[in-house]
């Protein structure tokens, strides 16, 4: 998103009771650092793999699968390889069965070597690119393999919802808190001030908020301008 005329981005932090959100010039840490929310979280956070959220490393993280489904596809649809669409099928039973009823622990085994053995078939295919003797750095791999090598490295997060089912299966929630900023976006384009664009995410994550915790919206920006505004239901520990 534009603000005063420069590219900008749009954070988000959410939950199920509450939003914020953050403008910065920029997309990574210091940005996030500066917003504040993640530096002062606690517990889990579910996000894709910029690497910029893995160096929280006091939270715990899992990946969103969609985000995994989504390069799966892509790696089925431009390379013809099959174990992505086996994975892909894999992560969806495991969703439906966890879903459907309380799992058993051997059933956690079963699809933890059923995932390991899809990535060793990956593997297989896609073997590493080897150094070049007269080029310096690290050696380029292809698409599949770079996917291989996160989804192997992080099992345990991409397989969280798996270990404990109280994690969400993919991080469709601040997806859908970020719906009405992109139509902000394709409206307007722009923010003229960054101090409008920072009033607008505190007066979005304050409606967001309050609709969450089923607070009536027109009473609680009346409040706000009168004076007295309404508080959001504080979090119990």
């Amino acid at each position: 998103m534009f603000c005063e005329k420069k590219l900008h981005w749009i954070h988000s932090a959410s939950t199920e009771r509450y939003t914020h959100y953050g403008i910065h010039s920029k997309r990574g840490k210091e940005a996030m650092d500066e917003i504040g929310i993640l530096p002062n979280a606690t517990g889990r956070i579910i996000h894709d793999f910029w690497e910029s959220y893995a160096r929280y490393d006091h939270l715990t993280h899992a990946y969103c699968n969609a985000h995994i489904v989504r390069e799966l596809r892509s790696v089925h649809q431009d390379y013809h390889q099959a174990w992505a669409q086996k994975l892909i099928d894999l992560l969806y039973h495991i969703k439906e069965k966890i879903e459907a009823k309380p799992i058993s622990k051997n059933f956690v085994t079963r699809s933890v070597h059923r995932y390991d053995a899809l990535l060793q078939s990956g593997s297989r295919l896609n073997r590493p690119n080897r150094a070049s003797p007269h080029k310096r750095g690290r050696v380029k791999q292809s698409k599949p393999r770079n996917l291989l090598k996160r989804l192997r490295d992080h099992r345990d997060e991409v397989l969280a919802f798996l270990f404990d089912p109280t994690v969400p299966f993919t991080n469709n929630l601040a997806e859908r808190d970020l719906r009405m900023l992109k139509v902000k976006h394709k409206i307007s384009g722009t923010f003229r001030s960054h101090l409008g664009a920072l009033c607008y995410c505190r007066i979005r994550g304050y409606i967001s908020t309050m609709k969450k915790q089923d607070i009536n919206i027109l009473s609680a920006l009346s409040s706000v301008f009168v004076g007295n505004p309404l508080s959001p239901i504080p979090q119990l520990r």
